[in-house]
């Protein structure tokens, strides 16, 4: 709520549209083990939960894989993050659990397509 809050008073708007992503999205991190649920994603990044174990990817740029495993669609991307925040501990006792933001970086038009179809996909999910 807060973070909307500070939206509307300062009038910062996305200027991409993000969409809540399907199950079966899935992100992979080069840098980071493991695979990601995506909650939300957008033609310019995505944001995941994730439990905070002290690993951290690396600073800067990294490469980043967005499957969607029911359509068996996968795109390769640069990505860097732009926010780790925690969140509530009522939902999540007893583990530090944050909600990471990526921003995709240098997309050519073969990756901005892939991207666009995935999006397309995820948008029409039941």
């Amino acid at each position: 709520m807060e973070g909307y809050l500070k939206r509307l008073l300062f009038l910062q708007m996305r200027r991409r549209r993000r969409y809540r992503a399907r199950k079966g999205l899935y992100v992979i991190l080069d840098s980071y083990p493991g695979r990601h649920q995506v909650d939300d994603i957008s033609s310019g990044g995505l944001s995941y939960y994730f439990v905070d174990n002290g690993l951290r990817p690396k600073g800067g740029s990294y490469g980043l894989r967005v499957t969607l495993e029911s359509h068996r669609l996968a795109v390769e991307l640069a990505g860097k993050t732009i926010c780790d925040r925690e969140t509530g501990e009522l939902i999540f006792q007893k583990k530090t659990v944050k909600r990471r933001s990526i921003r995709f970086e240098r997309m050519n038009r073969r990756q901005k397509k892939e991207l666009k179809d995935l999006i397309k996909i995820t948008k029409n999910a039941p």
